[in-house]
């Protein structure tokens, strides 16, 4: 018979508070407005880049992909991806070669999500 126990909790929130205020000052709303409709008065943004991160979260981050290869990997398609999307030098071939090479690789990689996108992306543009 399995067992199994837990034997532990937590959770983790972004350091980033983002209120209903300081999205009025982006955008034609109000405090108001997004607490009445939703009940939310403020949120947590997660950093896009891990350059954006505190120094604690961007050493846990990097003990994270040490620690994954498949972590590691999908972090390493995601930069070279957008890489891919802000080459302007390149001529339209070269970004369709480039970005069907990508997507060869991420079919290939084994990652259940990488390849579902691939094949996303191959139905937009490839």
């Amino acid at each position: 018979m399995l067992r199994a126990a837990i034997t532990g909790t937590g959770f983790w929130v972004p350091p980033q508070v983002v209120t209903n205020d300081d999205l009025a000052a982006r955008i034609d709303t109000s405090d108001a407005w997004i607490t009445e409709r939703s009940g939310i008065r403020e949120r947590r943004w997660l950093a896009r880049d891990a350059d954006e991160l505190p120094e604690p979260e961007r050493q846990r981050y990097a003990d994270a992909l040490a620690r994954s290869q498949r972590l590691s990997l999908l972090v390493e398609m995601r930069t070279e991806l957008a890489a891919l999307w802000q080459r302007s030098t390149a001529t339209h071939e070269e970004l369709v070669a480039r970005l069907q090479e990508w997507c060869r690789r991420a079919e290939a990689s084994g990652i259940r999500q990488l390849e579902e996108f691939s094949l996303r992306l191959r139905r937009y543009a490839l």
